[in-house]
């Protein structure tokens, strides 16, 4: 996908749930959709009932890319705003995880 390739989004999954290695299971489910750039964490609580996507820097298409790999409806993307949008940015999408993300067998 030329446009996902110039857009070259660095991606961030963090779990924000209590269920050990969703963010590292998750992250090789993006990557066999061809993504790459993704760092894993966890996200600062593990009280998130949605998966958030995040768009920080303005990569639109990717997000919608991701949203649709992982099976989340394209509400789920969110542009940042606020303090997200005033903090250093070294990540272009940000994805927190949360009790609804299911994984593909």
């Amino acid at each position: 996908d030329v446009r996902k390739e110039q857009e070259g989004a660095r991606i961030e999954l963090l779990n924000g749930t209590g269920t050990p290695g969703l963010a590292a299971k998750t992250a090789r489910q993006l990557e066999a959709y061809g993504f790459d750039h993704i760092a894993i964490g966890d996200a600062g609580s593990y009280d998130h009932r949605v998966t958030e996507i995040l768009n920080l820097t303005g990569k639109g298409y990717t997000a919608n890319l991701v949203a649709t790999a992982l099976k989340l409806p394209r509400a789920r993307v969110r542009e940042a705003s606020g303090e997200a949008a005033t903090l250093p940015i070294m990540v272009d999408l940000r994805i927190i995880l949360g009790y609804d993300m299911t994984l593909q067998p």
